[in-house]
């Protein structure tokens, strides 16, 4: 068994999220567990605790009576409840369809929420590799449905792409569907010609003509204030020595004088 020591530095060394009862990361969080655990610790006690400090919320909860158990038989029974709650092949398709039918509508100009949805699309084929219920996906109801989450800019592009096809005499399937959110997001985000980078490019060009702008004005001023009279040398007013009445008043005196 690890040293306590040895225990807290191969826990800050592990890269794991914690599984909080999504059934859709469910698979990934076991294998990732299994390797980067069950690999370095052989003690059920320890995987155990390993567990217990990965699971977030109702999966925690699921498993806390297994720690009363002897530690061999408490961990193949936590594993068990996990994988019957969470890893049923059923239960995992369909809260991939779930997420499909609750994702959000996209707003015209949300580059970022259409990139979001292409990495979750993409997702999903390698899921139907493995999920034979996951064939619902090519159902045209849930390729309807998946339509309507796009702009109407992007649902008549893809109306496009679906009569190019067919005209190939393709089926249509879900990962037609992926293929296409996916180059509509590398067009929406590309690094040099997506809107956001145009705009950018426009802020920068404002921004040089306003401090230029600034410039010029500042300058102007100073050359306007440099080619302004200067004080009275017998008042301090600012008006030329010829039309100081002070000036004038002293200079005729003087005269009289």
């Amino acid at each position: 068994m690890f040293s306590e020591q040895h225990q807290q530095n191969f826990l800050r060394s592990l890269s794991l999220s914690s599984f909080k009862g999504d059934p859709t990361e469910y698979h990934l969080f076991i294998r990732t567990f299994g390797m980067r655990v069950e690999r370095n610790v052989k003690s059920s006690g320890a995987r155990m605790q390993y567990l217990q400090q990965y699971l977030d919320g109702e999966p925690k909860d699921l498993i806390k009576g297994c720690h009363y158990m002897e530690p061999d038989a408490g961990y193949v029974e936590a594993m068990k409840l996990l994988n019957e709650k969470y890893g049923d092949p059923y239960k995992v398709s369909n809260a991939y369809v779930k997420k499909v039918n609750d994702w959000p509508i996209l707003r015209p100009g949300d580059d970022n929420a259409l990139e979001k949805l292409a990495i979750f699309l993409t997702q999903c084929p390698s899921a139907m590799e493995s999920l034979s219920y996951l064939v619902t996906l090519d159902h045209p109801n849930n390729l309807q449905c998946l339509m309507k989450k796009l702009t109407f800019y992007q649902q008549e592009r893809w109306r496009r792409e679906v009569t190019k096809l067919r005209e190939k005499g393709k089926n249509l399937a879900f990962k037609h569907f992926v293929s296409f959110v996916k180059t509509e997001a590398k067009i929406a985000t590309d690094p040099i010609f997506s809107r956001q980078a145009l705009d950018k490019i426009g802020q920068d060009d404002k921004s040089k003509f306003k401090r230029g702008s600034t410039s010029k004005f500042t300058s102007n001023a100073t050359m306007i204030k440099e080619e302004s009279p200067n004080s009275c040398i017998a008042c301090n007013d600012l008006h030329d020595l010829d039309e100081c009445k002070v000036y004038l008043k002293k200079s005729l005196s003087e005269e009289l004088g």
